[in-house]
């Protein structure tokens, strides 16, 4: 998968894990082609919130942009959950094994669900949520962990909203 901002090289590569979740951020257009013959399938999110950024300190030891992508599951028969900060979001790659959970949030707020493969999950005392692959589900404050009713691992990544730190004052 070749991904480049507009006014650059259409050459430069960036590596899509089938499965994966990579994040894009408002401004300059981005083209995206597949060179492979294959169908492609992963998530690509554009957020246009100014909040929301991978800038931040890095293990170079200087501030900049950091990752921009959660990988898929390495393992189809493992448990797998992966997440990056993204300034007042974080992305989460989540692989559920039946009757796996994944934990509620600290502190209960907006979550965007989007499904990788079909989902079933089990939300606290027994509400379902059902999701088909690629199917997308907004949940307004969530207090339940995710638990996996379904019989086949559900794969999805969550975008889970966070209000903004307030202005430093001097």
């Amino acid at each position: 998968m070749v991904v480049w901002p507009e006014g650059a090289s259409d050459i430069t590569s960036f590596h899509f894990r089938e499965g994966g979740g990579s994040f894009f951020f408002g401004g300059r257009a981005q083209g995206l082609r597949n060179q492979t013959t294959a169908p492609f399938r992963g998530i690509v999110v554009e957020f246009l919130d100014p909040g929301v950024s991978t800038y931040g300190y890095q293990l170079s030891g200087q501030w900049d942009f950091g990752l921009s992508g959660v990988p898929g599951p390495v393992d189809p028969h493992a448990k797998f959950s992966t997440s990056i900060r993204l300034g007042t979001a974080t992305a989460i790659g989540v692989q559920l094994l039946p009757g796996d959970s994944l934990a509620a949030p600290e502190k209960a707020g907006p979550e965007l669900l989007i499904a990788v493969s079909d989902v079933d999950l089990k939300v606290g005392s027994g509400d379902h949520m059902r999701q088909a692959r690629g199917d997308v589900a907004w949940v307004p404050a969530r207090k339940a962990a995710y638990v996996n009713a379904g019989s086949r691992a559900a794969q999805f990544v969550l975008i889970e909203f966070h209000e903004a730190a307030p202005p430093a004052t001097h």
